[in-house]
């Protein structure tokens, strides 16, 4: 499933965008599209706070608010990839920018032939990141899933069971930790028989307490066994 946000106060061009994309998917995949659309930036930041993964958001940056959006997605959902709308009110050095980094941009007025072929571009570079092996893939009942790894948070074994944690959510899968430490990046790390953390995730090691700190205050254990690898990298990132 190929999940796509899109963001316009003008229903003529979320129409457009919801058309193009839609087919741009059907085209370029067997998967299907899940198109969420809103008029507002803060209906956007609201409807992705609760979203595991996105991997198109189509925003309008002419809209008040709608640049801080942006920066705020890309710290939030890292994997994303950005379609910005603008035009000649607003200054390309706004959006522009190292925190934003677009995939692509849209000049109104749109065109449904530009807009496709914005699409198309778009849709080869989610399938060429997907290719490079930039997520971690599994199964949940039947059906396969797709997790950026720069969204994964931590696995912990429980109830015979993987279970991967992103910010906003849990997946259960059947597989061991022991074949998930061959076959992850070398980002994540074994830190208990029943964790294994991502590394950039990390916010601090505390050795004498046998915790890890993670991002939004979550703390993980840590076990004799994985100390030394946890002490290394405690003192690699002082």
């Amino acid at each position: 499933m190929v999940k796509i946000a899109l963001c316009s106060p003008r229903e003529e061009e979320l129409r457009l965008l919801r058309q193009v994309f839609r087919a741009a998917v059907a085209r370029e995949s067997e998967e299907d599209a899940a198109c969420e659309s809103c008029h507002t930036p803060a209906e956007l930041e609201e409807q992705l706070s609760q979203a595991d993964r996105v991997d198109v958001v189509c925003l309008d940056v002419t809209v008040q608010g709608a640049v801080g959006t942006a920066e705020r997605l890309r710290l939030r959902h890292g994997q994303a990839l950005l379609v910005l709308t603008a035009d000649n009110t607003i200054s390309p050095l706004q959006y522009i920018r190292p925190t934003i980094l677009a995939a692509a941009l849209l000049l109104r007025p749109l065109e449904e032939k530009a807009a496709a072929e914005t699409a198309e571009q778009v849709l080869l570079a989610l399938r060429q990141r997907q290719d490079e092996g930039a997520a971690f893939v599994f199964n949940v009942s039947g059906e396969t899933m797709r997790l950026p790894y720069g969204e994964i948070l931590y696995f912990e074994s429980r109830e015979k069971r993987v279970f991967v944690r992103t910010r906003n959510r849990e997946y259960g899968f059947y597989d061991t930790l022991e074949h998930l430490e061959q076959s992850l990046p070398e980002e994540f790390q074994r830190c208990h028989k029943s964790y294994i953390v991502h590394l950039t995730c990390l916010r601090g090691v505390n050795l004498s307490k046998s915790t890890l700190s993670l991002v939004d205050d979550i703390q993980l254990p840590v076990s004799r066994t994985y100390k030394p690898a946890m002490k290394a990298w405690k003192a690699g990132n002082k």
